[in-house]
């Protein structure tokens, strides 16, 4: 009761801590005290009667400073507005102090409370009912315990606000005092003044009234915080009351039939009730469409008459009414269609405590797990349900104050404030409408969020085998949901009506792993047939290879048919590669394209086959493999070249092979001058024909080619066999050796390039000797000049 004194104290001091001669005489608007009227030896009034005398004192004030001649009495010096400050501050005076007196009276009516809660809570021990208990019956005590809690936690925070502003008062307080003093210091020092007297003394009687008003609020907020700490008490006692009937009864509860029966005519009964409020509000529906369609109608008549300047005032205000009859309408519909949605949210209701039911009753944990799952695709519907309900809160009270901000500026006689009054009725209604839906929709949710976290309670006492089989149990169904997953979605015309339909992770994963499994099958099998056909000798290796692949290419399109078949997937799902997507995957893959085409080509017109000898453009070599990109081309020194397809047909490329698998070779021998030549021939034709690599059809053939320098030329033709055994070039290393050893036994010579070199005689030959010094490097002769010569002659 001290720190709820203190300000009362304040006040007084601050109302009679002046000496007699510093007292002002009475000012209109200021009630004086005479002697006689202040009794010297009285007890000290309580509270209750101080603020009454307070109150009785400010009205008398008030109706003083209210007086027709208050204004006309002020004391020269002393402005009009200070007299407005000061009936200012007594009408406050007067309000709060009404206020500070009920709340003296709650105070009295919550000690009482909190005896009755303490004797109810000491009392209880038992329900009056035997369990097992009603499971609404938990709910209801869950519910009144979760508005207690708030309530606390409520008063908790007004406590600590009020503190806050109280210590601002008091700060508040002391810079009224601190006024007071400066002000009765002033009229100390004016005291051969009158004039300058009279006004401090006024304004030091209007600064009592502020520090009085002061006091009062003091007072108030003291009194707002012991109230607020015994309805705190109150609270806590009653929650502690709660939580033991709640332990009790949690522990006896059933979920019967009965209650789901409850629950589902409870439901029922609201659907009823919101359905007859949504044939109200259509019926409301139907008039403001009529009353739109009228206003409308004004306001395109008004706006089709021709008028005299650019104010229209009829048809300012038909437009208005158009506005607020347009708010009426959308507030109508929208309340409509919200309760179209609390209906069909009613019926949520049920199935929330049917999945419930479910929980408390599973046996196993694939059903707790179920019925989790339900509860909270309910508890996700509701949140969205409210996070949409407080943006559309938020946007009407937008619209709430913009109205407030037209109102404002408009006067009551205005034609056009019962058209915005009008207005901004519609939107409160709507307002307390969505306040409504957003109460409803966040209990809803707030209920399945207790049961979800008194089930996660419950769970969290079983024993550790349970934890284990549980925690398996969540384990696998993220597996099932990452597996059910849907990669992929698609549209299918169905009885000409699209169809949604979808591919899952699983299903998409199971397509590849048999898709690479017949591939992987089908690639050894192609091996095996090929080893057993290239063994046969039906084919070569370098042609089976290629065949090879581009069966296996057959192969994995005809896999990827049916993985999309085993898919459910229709070709025509890609039909949207068309259009610029097919013209930009066309520019980016022509050459790719190209090249793939022409090998199909070139495996089809077979001009160019697997082990053909080909020279294109001065690149030369036997085509090892014919892929679908490109192919290998295998020079004589065994490196391999990749030529792309395309090449083979816009070059020209000569085939060595084409049509026979035979190569002529062509020898040059040069005999010494003399020579039979007929013996020539035919020692090289029976060279020839001696070596059991060249061919007897065509039989090889020698001609004179030529009479040269110092031999005559003879050319020895030769072919042997492409069959990938036969070096052409060791064919004819072999030849030229017994050519040279036949030439030897029959004592044909094979001369050496021979010159006659001839000296001019005509002139003496120039010599000249020249001397180096010691230490001296050779210097390179000079460079030849055609004007000088290299040195002078000896003379």
């Amino acid at each position: 009761m001290i720190f709820r004194k203190f300000p009362l104290l304040l006040g007084l001091v601050l109302l009679t801590g002046f000496t007699a001669q510093n007292a002002p005489a009475q000012i209109p608007g200021l009630p004086s005290l005479s002697k006689s009227e202040t009794p010297a030896a009285t007890p000290e009034p309580s509270e209750t009667e101080r603020l009454k005398q307070w109150l009785e004192e400010a009205r008398v004030s008030l109706a003083r400073v209210d007086a027709p001649n208050a204004e006309a009495n002020l004391p020269e010096g002393v402005p009009a507005s200070d007299l407005v400050d000061l009936r200012r501050d007594l009408d406050q005076t007067i309000r709060t102090i009404n206020r500070t007196l009920s709340l003296i009276s709650d105070i009295a009516d919550a000690k009482k409370n909190i005896e009755t809660v303490k004797a109810a809570n000491e009392s209880w021990t038992r329900f009056p009912e035997e369990p097992p208990y009603s499971i609404l019956m938990v709910d209801e005590l869950a519910n009144q315990r979760e508005a207690a809690r708030s309530k606390s936690a409520t008063y908790q925070s007004s406590i600590s606000i009020f503190e806050r502003t109280l210590e601002n008062v008091q700060k508040e307080a002391k810079a009224a005092t601190d006024r007071s003093n400066q002000l009765a210091d002033q009229i100390v020092k004016t005291k051969d003044d009158p004039i300058p007297q009279a006004a401090a003394k006024w304004q030091l009687e209007a600064a009592k009234a502020k520090s009085r008003l002061i006091s009062v609020r003091s007072l108030s907020f003291s009194t707002n915080i012991e109230l607020l700490k015994l309805q705190e008490t109150a609270a806590d006692i009653e929650l502690a009351l709660l939580d033991r009937k709640l332990q009790v009864a949690q522990k006896n509860a059933q979920f019967s039939e009965e209650d789901l029966a409850k629950v589902e005519k409870a439901a029922a009964d609201r659907q009823a009730s919101l359905r007859k409020e949504l044939a109200t509000v259509r019926q409301r529906l139907r008039t403001a469409t009529n009353t739109k369609a009228s206003a409308q109608t004004t306001v395109d008549q008004l706006a089709a008459k021709p008028t005299e300047g650019t104010d229209n005032p009829e048809l300012t205000l038909a437009t208005l009414r158009l506005s607020a009859a347009e708010t009426k309408f959308d507030t109508l519909q929208f309340i409509a269609e919200n309760l179209e949605g609390m209906e069909s949210l009613e019926s949520f209701i049920p199935e929330a405590y049917r999945q419930r039911k479910a929980l408390l009753e599973a046996k196993s944990i694939a059903e707790k797990t179920a019925a989790l799952e339900a509860l909270q695709l309910l508890h996700d519907r509701l949140n969205n349900w409210e996070t949409v309900t407080s943006n559309e809160l938020t946007a009407v009270l937008s619209d709430i104050n913009s109205q407030d901000s037209l109102t404002s500026s408009i006067s009551a006689d205005d034609p056009s404030f019962a058209l915005l009054a009008e207005q901004r009725a519609a939107l409160w209604e709507k307002q307390a409408f969505i306040q409504r839906v957003s109460q409803m929709v966040t209990s809803y949710r707030k209920l399945i969020s207790r049961w979800q976290e008194e089930f996660k309670e419950s769970e969290a006492d079983q024993p550790w085998f349970y934890q284990i089989s549980k925690s398996a149990t969540e384990v696998w169904n993220v597996i099932r949901r990452i597996w059910s997953f849907q990669v992929f979605e698609y549209t299918e015309t169905i009885d000409g009506r699209p169809v949604s339909r979808g591919v899952p992770l699983g299903k998409f994963f199971t397509a590849l792993t048999l898709f690479f499994i017949a591939y992987l099958i089908s690639t050894s099998i192609s091996k095996r047939l090929q080893r057993v056909v290239v063994g046969r000798g039906h084919i070569a290796e370098a042609q089976a290879n290629t065949l090879r692949n581009w069966l296996m290419i057959v192969v994995g399109l005809l896999l990827a048919v049916t993985t999309l078949h085993f898919l459910s997937i229709p070709l025509t799902v890609f039909a949207f590669f068309g259009g610029a997507l097919a013209i930009g995957l066309g520019f980016g893959t022509q050459t790719l394209i190209k090249n793939f085409i022409s090998g199909i080509i070139v495996l089809f017109e077979r001009k160019i086959r697997v082990g053909d000898i080909v020279d294109i453009g001065g690149l030369a070599g036997s085509v090892a493999e014919i892929n679908t990109r490109s192919s290998v081309l295998r020079g004589p020194d065994g490196r391999e070249t990749l030529v792309p397809n395309s090449v083979f047909l816009e070059n020209s490329v000569t085939n060595l092979t084409l049509s026979n698998r035979t190569s002529r070779r062509a020898i040059l021998i040069g005999v010494a001058y003399g020579t039979q030549p007929q013996q020539v021939i035919t020692v090289l034709t029976e060279c020839a024909e001696r070596h059991g690599l060249v061919l007897k059809d065509p039989a090889p053939m020698v001609i004179f080619q030529d009479f040269a320098d110092n031999s005559l030329i003879f050319k020895l033709y030769l072919w042997t066999a492409f069959d990938g055994k036969t070096n052409p070039e060791l064919v004819e290393s072999d030849v030229r050796i017994m050519i040279e050893k036949r030439f030897s036994e029959t004592g044909i010579s094979m001369p050496f390039p021979q010159r006659d070199l001839h000296l001019a005689g005509d002139r003496p030959l120039e010599i000249q000797i020249r001397r180096q010094e010691k230490n001296q490097e050779p210097t390179a002769p000079a460079e030849k000049s055609p004007d000088k010569p290299r040195a002078q002659p000896l003379p």
